[in-house]
């Protein structure tokens, strides 16, 4: 359902009811011999009143969120109330019994051309949800606080509890680490609100709000993972269907994206394992705040090298103590925003993991390469790859260029459209490694025959799943005989479901497959608090 047909019909919905409150509105005046009522007076009454109850709706989630005592709700009605008799009497020029009896026919002809679509709509086409806990964290919040970094100003959430003791050093910057926030809300925010359309087709890695088996009562909220039939399996992070990874390129799913390291917000120390980007030793590579560049118009440039460790853990979880071990992840994407790029040499991105090894090149004339080196398989030696094209544009001023890897798959992109791609690896179930990877990614950035300056780079990493096993003891403990381990064979009518906090949710791993009569719907938007408004895809 586009956005566009839920406004339309709101629209739709509103005029009506506004045509039949102004046109009750009136013949009310007419049975009261209130004098001097037009039907446009009577409409005017009606939109004021609209837009004061549009005032007073918008301020009950603010209010939410900023006491958790019922008193302010209290004030907030009778300020509604008395707020809509006042408009009455003023508008209309009637005494206060008739502005009282004429806000009872307001009322009621709202609640018989409104509540009643209303609850049509609710039926069967869209339902609003507070999503209450994080575990789908940090693509839907649950309770949480707001941080800004004292050192390098990035902002990020952190998940809370009501009324629990928070400790404001276990807040750690994703983006350099620091344990000293300028700013912490000590009001606990309420979880993101929700729009899901009870129509729409179910897809893999949708969003889905859903009945778990074991707490039908309740409602949550999960990534659709598995479809019906399948047999579905879980690796390093990955997702395997029949024996195969699921590889999204980088427009599906983009949620699964988080910040590990962004330059633009410059940090004047960064934690020694928290990624971040340092010159090589007799480098050619200078930093300006925010920006890297490098003058390599008479040879190698040497390497810009990232530093640190890139591991699955959530800000959003660092006040909480882990629950597991953390595990390296190699799938990672590195957004460069060219600010110049002189020259006829060429622009590389070197990029090592877990026996695999990616060199993208980016030359001046436009060409670009892709060389992998990877282990094929458990047991089998290194096979070379190469692939080749050419961007839309030579690199320019403006430009973002970006490398990535993401599902055993790597990538060159100009302005957000793939020039090429290459295989990483195998991409069967057999050939993965049960032990996972003891050293994390590591990226390199180099410049040959050539002068290029970046006024940004940001490092992201994807958000990967976990198995029962991986999770822990703990975690074990708490499965049915119907969890999901490393692999389940789904049945007809039976639906895969993971949250993207892998380390605080409660999903499929748990209780099994999900039936296709406990599934809601689909998110679609976030529509409160405004300044996390967004559509999923």
């Amino acid at each position: 359902m586009p956005l566009w047909f839920v406004v339309g019909l709101f629209a739709v919905l509103i005029a009506l009811q506004l045509g039949a409150v102004a046109l009750f509105l009136w013949l009310g005046t007419r049975w009261w011999n209130v004098p001097n009522v037009s039907f446009r007076r009577a409409m005017a009454t009606t939109i004021t009143l609209l837009l004061w109850g549009a005032v007073i709706l918008a301020a009950e989630p603010w209010i939410g969120e900023k006491s958790s005592s019922i008193a302010p709700a209290i004030a907030l009605l009778v300020l509604g109330l008395g707020g809509q008799l006042c408009i009455i009497k003023w508008i209309l020029r009637a005494r206060i019994g008739k502005a009282v009896l004429m806000w009872l026919v307001v009322a009621a002809v709202s609640c018989a051309f409104g509540l009643a679509p209303a609850f049509a709509i609710r039926a069967s086409l869209l339902e609003t949800f507070v999503v209450p806990t994080g575990s789908m964290a940090p693509t839907i919040l649950g309770s949480h606080s707001n941080v800004l970094c004292n050192d390098c100003g990035f902002s990020y959430a952190v998940g809370r509890r009501p009324m629990e003791q928070f400790n404001i050093a276990s807040a750690i910057c994703p983006n350099c680490g620091s344990t000293d926030p300028s700013t912490l809300q000590t009001t606990v925010l309420s979880g993101d609100r929700i729009f899901v359309e009870k129509r729409a087709a179910l897809r893999r890695w949708g969003l889905i709000v859903f009945r778990p088996p074991d707490q039908p009562q309740t409602l949550f909220v999960s990534r659709l993972i598995g479809l019906p039939r399948e047999t579905a399996a879980l690796s390093g992070g990955h997702i395997y269907v029949d024996g195969r990874i699921v590889r999204r390129d980088l427009s599906t799913a983009v949620d699964l994206w988080q910040t590990s390291h962004d330059t633009r917000f410059f940090a004047h120390q960064v934690a020694p394992k928290t990624p971040h980007w340092q010159p090589a030793a007799d480098s050619k590579w200078r930093q300006n705040g925010p920006a890297w560049s490098c003058d390599a118009s008479d040879g190698d440039g040497g390497e810009l090298q990232l530093q640190g460790d890139i591991v699955d853990r959530l800000a959003y979880n660092s006040p909480y103590p882990s629950v597991r071990q953390q595990f390296f992840t190699g799938d990672i994407k590195l957004d460069c925003s060219i600010d110049s790029f002189d020259g006829d040499g060429k622009l590389l991105v070197r990029w090592d993991f877990d026996k695999q090894s990616a060199v993208a090149t980016i030359g001046a004339d436009g060409k670009v390469s892709l060389d992998v080196v990877a282990a094929n398989g458990r047991d089998h030696a290194a096979q070379p790859l190469k692939a080749d094209a050419t961007l839309a544009a030579r690199p320019s001023r403006g430009q973002l260029i970006t490398f990535a890897v993401r599902d055993g798959r790597a990538y060159v992109c100009q302005d957000g459209k793939t020039a090429v791609s290459i295989d990483v690896g195998s991409e069967t179930l057999a050939d993965q490694s049960e032990e996972p990877p003891d050293s994390g990614c590591r990226l390199a950035i180099g410049v040959q025959r050539c002068k290029l300056a970046m006024s940004r780079l940001l490092l992201s990493q994807q958000i990967g799943f976990r198995t029962i096993k991986e999770m822990g003891a703990d975690a074990e403990r708490h499965v049915s005989a119907k969890a999901f381990g490393s692999a389940m064979k789904l049945g007809a009518d039976e639906y895969l479901v993971l949250g993207d906090n892998t380390e605080f949710s409660r999903d499929s791993r748990f209780y099994g497959p999900i039936k296709r009569k406990a599934i809601i719907g689909v998110a679609r938007w976030i529509y409160w608090p405004v300044e996390r408004w967004h559509e999923f895809q």
